[in-house]
């Protein structure tokens, strides 16, 4: 249903560089970072993270060579909702989907939906200032 939402702006869009350009736009608006609202034991998190870090960094930095997106400073409930979908299949099920079709396994190997959001209320803290 999310994804239908997004659709038809995503089908004003009439080629890549067209996307490109709301990319470059997007990178441009400055916000606040998000508020946690996930509870998870970020110690647990920290041991599930370990297999995250080899794409998306030891900080949750991301890797652009990898496809792998930044983590650290994402909405906590977002994250969660994607790892739910990969688990489950909705995302990284489609041929086309090579990022996708990587990330499905990861999110696998976590065991439910507490294990979730242990590994993202670690990723919380990565992008924590200290």
């Amino acid at each position: 249903i999310e994804g239908m939402q997004m659709a038809p702006m995503a089908k004003m869009l009439a080629n890549d560089a067209a996307v490109n350009d709301v990319i470059a736009y997007i990178k441009t608006l400055k916000g606040k970072a998000p508020v946690a609202t996930v509870k998870g034991d970020a110690t647990k998190g920290k041991a599930s993270y370990m297999m995250c870090s080899a794409c998306h960094g030891q900080k949750g930095e991301g890797q652009k060579a990898l496809k792998a997106p930044k983590l650290s400073g994402s909405s906590d409930w977002y994250l969660v909702t994607q790892l739910k979908k990969f688990k489950t299949g909705v995302r990284g099920a489609h041929p086309k989907d090579m990022e996708g079709m990587q990330m499905a396994p990861m999110a696998k190997m976590l065991a439910d939906e507490t294990a979730m959001k242990d590994v993202v209320a670690y990723i919380n803290g990565l992008g924590a200032k200290k």
